[in-house]
């Protein structure tokens, strides 16, 4: 599945790049975030019962992502200071999708939910983003519904697989126009 979506994302023309399943192969990012919902609550859900529990599950969190992706982000800075300073390309610095106003939003890790209407900096970081919100909505549902987890679970499991069902149709219709995000 990994190796699917990097061959999704590779802009290379290729005999297999026009192929509808490699086309399509974004969708294995949410594969990869159902399987880590799995994983997560299969850890989890029986050691988070208070807000200190809830605290140290989201500091774990923050500290195996975020490291990472500010080393990145901070690349992109030096990118965009390196087409400041030398100027080796015609694109002007510090502009469109690296303007330097989408920073904090980046460095929040809350650039996914809606705060601009395009990806910024790092696109693909949006899933860090989207899984950053996750982590706190499950520590949030569990210490609301600690002994109600399972059943509320397979709840929003059902509803969100029936919205991804019609959303899904709707598009394969034609009822909606629609653009992989990833």
């Amino acid at each position: 599945c990994a190796i699917l979506v990097v061959m999704f994302h590779m802009p290379v023309a290729s005999h297999w790049r026009d192929w509808g399943f490699i086309q399509h192969s974004y969708l294995f990012v949410d594969y990869f975030f159902v399987l880590s919902g799995f994983v997560i609550a299969h850890a989890y859900s029986g050691r988070i019962g208070t807000v200190g529990d809830a605290g140290r599950f989201l500091v774990r969190r923050v500290g195996r992502v975020w490291p990472l992706h500010m080393a990145i982000l901070a690349a992109f800075v030096l990118l965009e200071l390196c087409r400041l300073w030398f100027r080796f390309d015609a694109v002007p610095p510090f502009t469109g999708d690296r303007a330097p106003q989408y920073l904090i939003s980046n460095i929040l890790l809350v650039q996914a939910f809606g705060i601009h209407h395009h990806l910024t900096w790092n696109g693909p970081a949006w899933s860090i983003s989207v899984e950053m919100g996750c982590y706190v909505l499950f520590a949030l549902m569990l210490l609301a519904a600690p002994r109600r987890f399972t059943p509320v679970a397979v709840v929003l499991a059902v509803a969100g697989g029936f919205g991804m069902l019609l959303a899904l149709t709707a598009d394969a219709i034609g009822l909606v126009a629609s653009s992989p995000t990833s």
